[in-house]
C-alpha cells in the first residue's frame, strides 16, 4: 500500500473512491467540488496497485473536508493510516489543531475518530443538497 499527495491528474478517481465509499445515497459529479478542495487543500490518497482506494483533505486551517475509502477496502486500517499522514503533514505545516464535521447518524466514522482521538465538541444543523442534517463537530489537538 502507497501513500501519497495527490495530484490533478488524481481527480476522476478521487471522485470514483467519493462515489464509491457507499456514504452516498445518491450518485453525482463529485469532480466540480474535488477541482475547488484542489485549489485550497491538500490532498493524500492510498494506493493499492496503482489504484486508488481512499483520501483525506487538509485545509489550510486544519479542517478535514473529506475522509473516503472505497466500500470493499473498509475496516481494514485504511482511513486510520490516512488520519495518521495528514496529522503528520499538519505537524510540517504548523497546524495545531484539526476539525471536522461528520454526519450525527454515521456511527463508523464517529467510532474512527474517536478512536484516533478526536473529541466531539458541538452539535450543529447544516443544509445540505436542499436537506438539513446535524452534524457533529470533533477537534484533534496536536502535540
Amino acid at each position: 500500500m502507497k501513500i501519497r499527495i495527490a495530484t490533478q491528474k488524481d481527480l476522476a478517481p478521487l471522485a470514483l473512491v467519493e462515489m464509491s465509499s457507499g456514504y452516498h445515497k445518491e450518485r453525482f459529479d463529485f469532480k466540480p467540488t474535488l477541482r475547488k478542495l484542489f485549489d485550497e487543500k491538500v490532498s493524500i490518497i492510498c494506493a493499492e496497485d496503482d489504484m486508488i482506494i481512499g483520501y483525506i483533505t487538509l485545509g489550510k486551517d486544519g479542517e478535514i473536508a473529506f475522509l473516503s475509502v472505497i466500500k470493499e477496502y473498509q475496516r481494514k486500517g485504511i482511513a486510520m493510516k490516512l488520519i495518521k499522514n495528514i496529522v503528520d503533514l499538519a505537524k510540517t505545516k504548523g497546524i495545531n489543531k484539526l476539525y471536522l464535521d461528520v454526519r450525527k447518524e454515521n456511527d463508523a466514522a464517529i467510532k474512527l475518530y474517536l478512536k484516533c482521538g478526536f473529541k466531539m465538541v458541538s452539535i450543529n444543523k447544516k443544509k445540505i443538497h436542499q436537506r438539513v442534517i446535524e452534524k457533529i463537530r470533533m477537534d484533534f489537538t496536536i502535540e
